[in-house]
């Protein structure tokens, strides 16, 4: 059974169609036995049915044979009735119709052919009494025959109750059937369960190890870059959802040394702050709390936010490298923040909320990319986890007086007066005060030195807000 399962399951290379033909293999070993139940009930029931008939069809020939017949003949033989009245053929004639009614088995047979010759006997002997009536004869010669058709009535009306008493003893040997068959079925039904059971379980340890595996694959592989090791590739996974990821994690690795080594060789501070700002979104802790994240999900079995999480990582990479591009559309900058904001969500979902609204009229537009994530960023670790409570970061950006206007909103901890006023002396200089406002002062070095604003604008009332804010000209065509 071992054996089979893994070969079954050896041909899938999806969690979904792991899961739906589980599903299948599960309802249609349940659904078995209960056709088979259904199946053995309805043939014996119907066979139990056609007994009661037939004996419910003996039954009113015997009344026939035993009183009604009879009755007839001597009322005629003694003058009660008139010989012209077809009524006793009329009685005959229902012997004559239900006899092939009745079920005929191996030891019903005789008695049905025993009662079919005796009919026969008394359709000459009704016969004979018209004959003597027509030729008035006497009426002991009538009696005669009327004695010799109560003794062809009375063996008939023994060999219809031989009949009912065969099929009474077939009802029985039913019900013993009955009782044995759903013994076994119940015994089927309890060892299906068990399979089922088995299965279930046995499906469970080949889905965990088909999404853990992987996964932990993928978190080495996260290490090793954490340890600087960026020639390092990760093979490709045997599960479908994760062919993407497994490909953008192996492009990153294989792009990012040489994204480094070209990026070093650039002259111009132009191409060293759009260096940083890549370095920025590979953070190897980053890779590795995601990740981490995932697992624990895979350790819950929940694969639909297995799925959701790796998609929105997979997003988040491939529009960080968006093939070496500078530029990219407004719908792809706010669906690489989006992607991270469900990323963190995840992780921090008991501190953050969040909020995108961009207007549809500009997302078509160009702009450079990499600019609404560092300063969300910014936003969450510096505004909502230093507040300590749950906290929401507001993404908008809609068109003004001809310009792109975008800002990321936060009701964090806010900036103190002083801090503020070194920041906004930092950025106005192009330099960058501490650690904190790191991220801050790239995104504003990029926008000036591209020319495409007039760098970032910075808005903070302590223990209430913080709004980071940028103009950009709008650009529908822009190359790499």
């Amino acid at each position: 059974m071992h054996n089979a399962i893994n070969r079954m399951f050896s041909g899938c290379n999806s969690i979904q169609t792991m899961v739906r033909l589980s599903y299948r293999v599960i309802i249609i070993t349940m659904l078995l036995p209960c056709v088979m139940l259904l199946t053995f009930q309805t043939v014996m029931m119907n066979r139990y049915n056609e007994k009661i008939t037939s004996i419910n069809y003996a039954g009113s020939l015997m009344q026939i044979a035993d009183e009604d017949l009879p009755n007839e003949i001597w009322n005629i033989v003694s003058g009660k009735k008139a010989n012209d009245d077809g009524e006793r053929y009329r009685m005959l004639s229902e012997f004559d119709r239900v006899l092939p009614l009745l079920e005929q088995t191996r030891e019903s047979v005789p008695y049905i052919s025993a009662a079919e010759r005796a009919v026969a006997s008394l359709n000459e002997n009704l016969k004979d009494l018209d004959l003597q009536i027509a030729s008035d004869s006497t009426v002991q010669i009538q009696e005669n025959i009327y004695d010799e058709v109560e003794s062809v009535s009375s063996l008939l009306s023994m060999v219809l109750t031989h009949y009912n008493t065969s099929q009474v003893v077939a009802i029985a040997g039913f019900n013993d059937s009955m009782q044995a068959v759903s013994a076994v079925l119940a015994i089927l039904a309890i060892l299906t369960g068990v399979m089922v059971t088995w299965f279930a379980f046995r499906n469970y340890l080949l889905l965990r190890s088909a999404i853990q595996t992987p996964l932990l694959r993928f978190e080495d592989m996260t290490k090793k870059i954490a340890e600087g090791e960026l020639d390092v590739h990760l093979e490709t996974p045997e599960i479908e959802e994760l062919f993407t990821l497994s490909r953008c994690f192996n492009t990153m690795a294989e792009r990012l040394q040489d994204l480094i080594d070209e990026r070093v060789h650039y002259i111009g501070e132009l191409q060293r702050a759009q260096l940083k700002a890549l370095q920025e979104q590979i953070k190897p802790h980053f890779l590795y709390n995601t990740l981490g994240s995932i697992i624990c999900l895979a350790q819950k079995n929940c694969c639909r936010m297995i799925i959701d999480l790796t998609m929105s990582l997979t997003s988040f990479f491939r529009i960080s490298l968006s093939q070496g591009c500078d530029y990219i559309t407004v719908a792809d900058e706010e669906q690489h923040v989006r992607a991270y904001l469900e990323i963190q969500a995840v992780r921090y979902n008991t501190i953050l909320e969040y909020e995108i609204e961009i207007d549809e009229e500009i997302k078509n537009y160009k702009m450079l990319k990499l600019l609404l994530q560092p300063l969300v960023e910014n936003a969450l670790y510096h505004g909502l986890k230093a507040k300590r409570r749950r906290g929401m970061i507001r993404v908008r950006g809609n068109m003004q007086d001809g310009q792109m206007h975008f800002s990321v909103w936060d009701n964090g901890g806010g900036i103190p007066a002083d801090l503020l006023q070194t920041i906004s002396w930092s950025l106005e200089h192009g330099g960058s005060s501490n650690q904190t406002s790191f991220g801050l002062s790239n995104v504003d070095r990029r926008i000036r030195m591209y020319g495409d604003g007039t760098g970032l604008r910075i808005e903070s009332e302590p223990g209430e807000y913080t709004q980071v804010s940028f103009v950009l000209p709008v650009k529908e065509e822009e190359s790499c």
